[in-house]
């Protein structure tokens, strides 16, 4: 019995011992698992914590991220994803890379990714290839790629730059995760600044001028095609050599090297932004001239220098050959003048013997015949002088060294006086000689009186020559009538005054006329429109030349109408300004109605001329005049006569042995001597008046002479 109930207690502790080990493992379990659970449950936020952190991450990085898997379809994408592809993450995931992205000849085959002969074998997808099945990462690699849209359609092709890692998950292990950067602007400015460095190394390179660099220490940074072929040396041989010692003289590289210390300093030097001449050497060793241009530019490292250099040898050698051509012209041209000068010199001093005693022969008692052959002799030496006068003139007007007058004068009476001379000329002839003058043209001008009667003589003088029968007539009228544009000195500078009128003058004859095929002749220099008018007219062909020459140096210009056998009609314009008319400056009063023949003879006159026949024609026509006149053979005698006696006047030939003319007068002057000295010479050139005047004389006055004119002066003088 005991043992039963010892037995049941047994089983109830045994089953209570049971009940109590499995509630404590119960609890112990409970608890357990409460904690696995809370442990979970804080795994699990954790994770999720850590998933949005990756998320954040993610979506916060600067470039796009997606996770592709070993089927190459993405998994995983972030914003930046979404805004280069243009869709949300929903539209991206588990969709193949091909899908979305490719390069940009995946349309250019039917079947697609691989299959165009352009294909580059898709950069990215073969990256992708190589981390799922070999792991190998591939780094900052570009391609050009087209952005798809889900129809298919191309959304834009962007630059992209990609680096690819192997990505191990759970649930995939052999994953790839792709980081990529839109670069497109980047590479369109990269593109950019490619094209412009091409377009300057095509211009630099064309260049016929040498281009080239110094960086901060005086190395060549750039040297292009046409330094190797000015300088020598080719490209490699010349970048990051010292520049100076490379293509500067000797003894001209310690200049440059102190110039270059306060370059690198500054960026700045004296010859910067100028065009300086120096001389460079080749490689060869020869020294070449060269105009250098410098610049600097300032980069992350120090000032640049940039340089261009031109070789000026040729055009040195070339400018050395137009001096020398322009001074043996020049040289040429005052040999001729000088020439000319002299000649005129030596035959006006004769000629003004032959015309002088032409005039004294006529006022003496002469029969028919002897006048006959005093005018005979009388018109062949104004025929001589006016050539002469001709060819000294054209000399002077192709040496440019005639200069117009600015003076007032009656254009009427100027007009009235040739007409006047020629008549008796044209009577002879039986031809008519008349003037009309439009009521229009002013009667005082200002110019150049004397070349425009020089113009007009000659005109008038070949119509004269070359008309047998009928008349010859003048007309002038205003061409236009006032100018409100004021006409500029050399200077540019305005010309002080009202305005100015351009006139036009007409010589029209009845003459032999000129064939049409010649009038392009008259222009020209010692040519006439036909070379048997020279035989039957004689003349030396340059009136005409000299003046056309004349006319546009009155900013006119001169021209001919002609129909052989019928006539001719010369018409030259003519620039003046008007004057105001005051006859104190146009008409000069005969000196002999206010000046009494004893007041004439009671003056002493001085005569210096060496030559004597010139001595006897002056003493002969100051006797005729009723003064007496003393005679100096030279410059000596001369100063010497003014300092012993005492005389009203002084005629002072230039070219004379011992002393000249011109020291003669200036010694004189020295001296304290106020007397008038009056020029009485074959020097007959404005430079000769010009000095004549400058020396202290008083009047001038050419040979051959015309004793009224010296009459004249002797008045004037007094």
């Amino acid at each position: 019995m005991l043992l039963k109930i010892l037995d049941s207690d047994v089983v109830g502790l045994s089953v209570a011992i049971i009940f109590i080990l499995i509630s404590s493992l119960m609890f112990i379990w409970n608890r357990r698992l409460k904690r696995e659970i809370k442990e979970h449950r804080a795994t699990e936020e954790a994770l999720e914590i850590e998933r949005a952190n990756m998320r954040s991450l993610m979506d916060a990085a600067p470039v796009a991220i997606i996770i592709i898997d070993s089927n190459y379809c993405i998994t995983k994408a972030n914003k930046k994803a979404e805004h280069i592809f243009s869709k949300n993450d929903d539209n991206i995931k588990d969709r193949p890379c091909g899908d979305l992205i490719a390069c940009i000849h995946i349309k250019d085959h039917p079947k697609g990714c691989g299959y165009s002969a352009k294909c580059p074998k898709c950069p990215m997808r073969n990256a992708i290839i190589r981390v799922i099945s070999k792991r190998e990462p591939t780094e900052g690699q570009e391609m050009e790629a087209t952005i798809y849209d889900d129809d298919g359609s191309t959304i834009s092709k962007r630059w992209l730059r990609f680096s690819i890692e192997p990505l191990s998950l759970i649930d995939n292990p052999n994953c790839a995760v792709a980081a990529l950067d839109d670069v497109t602007d980047s590479k369109i400015i990269e593109q950019s600044l490619r094209a412009e460095e091409a377009r300057i190394r095509a211009i630099t390179e064309s260049a016929q001028d040498a281009i080239l660099m110094m960086d901060p220490i005086g190395n060549i940074s750039f040297w292009n095609r046409a330094a190797e072929s000015i300088l020598g040396y080719k490209k490699d041989e010349a970048m990051g050599k010292n520049l100076h010692y490379l293509i500067a003289p000797a003894r001209y590289i310690p200049l440059h090297q102190e110039a270059f210390k306060f370059f690198r300093e500054t960026g700045q030097g004296t010859a910067l932004g100028k065009i300086v001449a120096v001389e460079a050497k080749r490689k060869d060793g020869v020294e070449i001239s060269i105009e250098l241009s410098l610049s600097s530019i300032n980069l992350a490292d120090g000032w640049y220098a940039v340089g261009i250099i031109r070789d000026t040898t040729e055009r040195k050698l070339a400018e050395a050959e137009i001096i020398k051509a322009k001074e043996e012209a020049e040289s040429a041209t005052r040999a001729k003048s000088e020439f000319l000068a002299n000649m005129s010199h030596e035959i006006r001093t004769p000629m003004n013997v032959i015309i002088g005693m032409s005039r004294l022969i006529k006022d003496t008692a002469l029969n028919s015949e002897q006048i006959q052959y005093v005018d005979m002799l009388s018109h062949s030496s104004e025929i001589l002088l006016s050539l002469i006068e001709d060819i000294l003139d054209f000399s002077k007007i192709e040496a440019g060294k005639v200069e117009l007058e600015s003076i007032e004068f009656d254009l009427s009476e100027l007009v009235s006086k040739i007409v006047d001379i020629l008549r008796i000329k044209a009577s002879e002839k039986a031809l008519g000689l008349n003037c009309n003058i439009d009521n229009a043209v002013p009667r005082f001008l200002k110019g150049d009186p004397n070349r425009l009667r020089q113009i007009i003589l000659n005109l008038i003088n070949n119509a004269v020559k070359f008309t047998n029968t009928g008349e010859i007539t003048i007309t002038i009228k205003p061409l236009i009538q006032r100018v409100v544009d004021k006409p500029q000195n050399k200077d540019g500078s305005d010309i002080d005054k009202d305005g100015y009128i351009t006139i036009l003058f007409e010589i029209k004859d009845s003459g032999i006329g000129i064939p049409q095929d010649r009038l392009d002749k008259l222009f020209q220099p010692f040519s006439q429109a036909d070379t048997s008018t020279t035989r039957k007219f004689g003349g030396t062909g340059l009136g005409l030349v000299i003046s056309k020459r004349l006319v546009e140096l009155m900013s006119g210009d001169i021209w001919v109408e002609s129909e052989y056998e019928k006539g001719t009609i010369f018409r030259f314009t003519a620039q003046f300004d008007e004057a105001e008319g005051s006859n104190s400056h146009i008409c000069e009063l005969n000196s002999s109605e206010i000046i009494s023949d004893k007041e004439i003879a009671s003056l002493r006159v001085l005569i210096a001329e060496d030559n004597a026949f010139n001595q006897i024609l002056a003493l002969k026509v100051l006797e005729k005049m009723g003064i007496c006149a003393d005679v100096a053979s030279n410059g000596i005698e001369a100063v010497n006569s003014v300092v012993t006696n005492n005389y009203d006047v002084v005629l002072m030939d230039i070219q004379m042995p011992e002393m000249d003319g011109i020291e003669a007068t200036k010694l004189i002057r020295d001296k304290g001597f106020d007397i008038p000295i009056i020029a009485m010479t074959a020097n007959v050139t404005t430079e000769d008046r010009e000095k004549c005047i400058a020396s202290g004389m008083n009047g001038y006055l050419s040979k051959p002479f015309d004793p009224d004119k010296l009459l004249s002066l002797l008045i004037k003088y007094l």
